[in-house]
């Protein structure tokens, strides 16, 4: 025999569960997108990936001409006249994107910014994996380190081809730039590296500049899981792309347009020596098979 709960006592269960329910609702993060990602910008929705999930958001929200943030041509397009720039990010953390758990390559391809009227030294394209979605990595084109996100690792390109790499952590002494670099020639992509599965994490850079390619190496001295993200989405990470004025004067425009943007987990080398063990001895038991 069951005993029936008072009134009272089954409507405090209702409240509770649906509290419950609503607090697991709100949370920010996502599991998605899974791994390999692209978004080539074909689709002619710059809040909408080349699944057709609205994946991105715009910073600020509203832009106004000259100010751009959109899909053209097969390309992103980046646009602005000031220092606060115009920003496509994420609208939420993901955690598929947790180098801490996995390395993780970020790639950009196809990157432009020969139609910018601003002086070349004016002219930034910004890329970060951050802590946060729905917010620039850094508040202006004058410094990668100013208010926003509270931890990020921010590339900075100008149309100088001058390149910077910037750590930033909340409660984290770094001796910024971990990177700073006068590139041979115009770059038009590259690849980020992150792997936060070490004691100390690490960052490899490869820098595409038309037919020759420089790779760079160092370490993210301090930066630690812990501090990266919020409670239940410990390093989960978000990215965003800009494309900034920096006090290029009156009148003149920043354009930087990118073709596509992809997202990869790097094997572990450990992973990589047994698959190609793997493959050596699969290789010797047909060959044996051929001698019989």
């Amino acid at each position: 025999m069951h005993t029936r709960l008072p009134f009272t006592a089954r409507l405090f269960v209702v409240i509770t569960l649906t509290v419950l329910s609503a607090v697991h609702v709100v949370q920010a993060g996502t599991n998605y997108p899974p791994l390999p990602y692209t978004d080539n910008f074909s689709n002619n929705s710059v809040t909408s990936d080349d699944n057709s999930t609205t994946f991105w958001t715009t910073v600020p929200n509203s832009l106004f001409t000259p100010k751009q943030v959109a899909e053209a041509g097969s390309n992103l397009v980046m646009a602005s006249n000031g220092v606060i720039g115009s920003t496509l990010v994420g609208i939420d953390v993901s955690s598929t994107f947790n180098f801490f758990a996995s390395p993780l390559a970020f790639s950009v391809s196809g990157l432009n910014m020969s139609l910018s009227t601003a002086p070349a030294t004016a002219q930034l394209f910004r890329f970060a994996v951050q802590d946060s979605g729905s917010v620039t990595a850094a508040a202006d084109a004058t410094s990668p380190l100013s208010s926003g996100v509270d931890a990020a690792v921010v590339i900075d390109i100008t149309g100088a081809n001058h390149l910077t790499l910037n750590l930033k952590e909340i409660g984290l002494a770094v001796s910024n730039p971990l990177l700073s670099v006068d590139l041979l020639s115009t770059p038009t992509g590259f690849t980020l590296t992150l792997d936060g599965t070490v004691a100390t994490p690490t960052f490899s850079l490869l820098v595409n500049e038309g037919s020759s390619s420089q790779t760079f190496n160092g370490t993210l001295p301090g930066l630690n899981q812990t501090n990266w993200g919020a409670i239940g989405e410990k390093g989960w990470s978000a990215i965003s792309l800009a494309g900034m004025n920096n006090n290029g004067g009156t009148g003149t425009l920043v354009t930087a347009t990118v073709d596509s943007l992809s997202v990869a987990a790097i094997p572990e080398p450990g992973t990589v020596a047994l698959l190609t063990i793997g493959t050596l001895l699969g290789a010797i038991r047909i060959k044996r098979g051929w001698r019989r």
